[in-house]
C-alpha cells in the first residue's frame, strides 16, 4: 500500500509561513517568543565538504529563513478536537512544568524542545472574564464523552487515510480522555 500524502505544512499553500504571519491569537497570560532563534550560514572555507576547516572562526553569512506552521482555525492543527492549543518551545522552562506529563505522550523530546500547552478555558464565563478569544471547552463540547467521541471519529478518519495505525487507536483514545481531564481541572491543580 502506498503511503498517504504528506500533511506537512508547505510554503506554496500558506500553511508554512513567517512567524509574524502565522496567525496566533493573543492569549491572555501567554507571550509568544518575540524573536525566533536565528541560524546563519557559516563559511568554514572551500574545503569544508572534505572536513577541512580553513576559515576559523567561520565567516557569518546570511540568516536562514525562519518559517513556522500557520494556525489553522478550521482544522485546529495538529489536532481537530483540542482541549488546549499547542506550540513548540525551546528553553521555556517557566511554563513547561504544566505540560511535562503530556510531553511524553506528544512525542516531544526530553531535551530543550518541548510542547507548550495553552489550555483552553473550561467555561465561557472564564473565557470572557479573561478576554480569551478562543472558544472555551464547554462551548466546543457538551461533556467529556462528546469530546472523546469526536476525537475517536477524527482518529478513525486518520486510520482510514493511513496516518494512524489501527493498533494505536485504543492508546490514543485513553490519552484523549486524560488530556480532557487535564484541560478541565481547575487552574493551579498540580500537574504530574
Amino acid at each position: 500500500m502506498a503511503p498517504p500524502p504528506s500533511a506537512y505544512p508547505k510554503i506554496a499553500d500558506g500553511t508554512l509561513t513567517s512567524p509574524d504571519r502565522a496567525g496566533w491569537p493573543a492569549i491572555p497570560g501567554y507571550q509568544l517568543p518575540q524573536q525566533p532563534l536565528r541560524a546563519f550560514h557559516l563559511n568554514f572555507g572551500a574545503d569544508w565538504s572534505k572536513g577541512i576547516v580553513s576559515v576559523e572562526p567561520p565567516e557569518i553569512g546570511k540568516p536562514f529563513t525562519v518559517s513556522v506552521p500557520a494556525v489553522d482555525r478550521r482544522r485546529q492543527r495538529p489536532r481537530r478536537h483540542p482541549p488546549a492549543g499547542h506550540r513548540g518551545a525551546a528553553g521555556d522552562a517557566g511554563r513547561l512544568e504544566l505540560s511535562r506529563r503530556l510531553d511524553r505522550r506528544a512525542g516531544s523530546s526530553r531535551g530543550r524542545d518541548r510542547i507548550v500547552h495553552f489550555r483552553l478555558r473550561a467555561r465561557s464565563a472564564d473565557r470572557e472574564r479573561a478576554s480569551d478569544p478562543r472558544l472555551s471547552i464547554e462551548e466546543r463540547y457538551r461533556n467529556r464523552d462528546e469530546y472523546v467521541g469526536k476525537f475517536a471519529a477524527a482518529t478513525l478518519d486518520l486510520v482510514a487515510r493511513g496516518y494512524v495505525l489501527p493498533e494505536d487507536v485504543a492508546d490514543l483514545l485513553k490519552h484523549a480522555g486524560e488530556h480532557y481531564d487535564w484541560a478541565t481541572q481547575p487552574r493551579g491543580t498540580a500537574q504530574r
